[in-house]
């Protein structure tokens, strides 16, 4: 089936996904989180991609990684041998936000930054907001029941779900062992090399 079948007045269709995809979106749900792009899990994949959020063409289509951006990196992927056919991929989020991300998914909170001369000073700082937080414990989930051997960290979002490590510069092409002994290899998004 195509992932275009699995949805229907922008939900998912019941029996549509596998038994792990499932559990993703229902573990989502739980938390009154919105899935519209669910992931694609394939038990024994030894690769998982994992991207920040869906775009545009993904949010149409109902499948991860089908946008400009996703056409280059299974092209980058190909490159090095490795078929989207025998991998899993999911999103951080998934579903389109429909702000930049880092507006969508923080909050702006004050917090205290007392001196001697100002006990009541304070700082604005941006901090992930509650349903980031949310998103990244199904990601969590998702990644303990399919058991990667490999997970490519594809962009900011993504690094820091899975490492809470920031700066995708400082960390491409690294080797970074995620708490379920898989190893993460993050790589800069794709988006980025097609806006640059």
């Amino acid at each position: 089936f195509t992932h275009k079948a699995r949805l229907m007045n922008g939900g998912i269709m019941a029996g549509q996904l596998n038994d792990l995809e499932q559990r993703v979106v229902e573990h989502a749900m739980s938390f009154g989180l919105h899935v519209t792009i669910p992931p694609t899990l394939r038990p024994g994949s030894k690769i998982l991609f994992c991207g920040e959020a869906g775009g545009e063409e993904e949010e149409a289509s109902g499948e991860g990684f089908t946008g400009r951006a996703g056409t280059l990196l299974w092209k980058m992927a190909g490159a090095a041998g490795i078929s989207r056919e025998d991998v899993s991929y999911t999103n951080v989020v998934k579903f389109q936000p429909h702000l930049p991300f880092n507006e969508e998914f923080t909050e702006i909170v004050d917090i205290p930054m007392p001196t001697k001369k100002n006990p009541l000073k304070t700082k604005r700082v941006r901090k992930p907001a509650r349903a980031l937080e949310l998103w990244h414990e199904v990601l969590h989930q998702e990644v303990a029941d399919l058991h990667p051997e490999v997970i490519v960290a594809v962009g900011e979002q993504a690094l820091t779900a899975l490492t809470k490590e920031r700066g995708i510069s400082n960390w491409q092409g690294s080797r970074l062992t995620y708490w379920q002994g898989a190893t993460i290899v993050p790589i800069i998004h794709p988006a980025a090399i097609l806006h640059s």
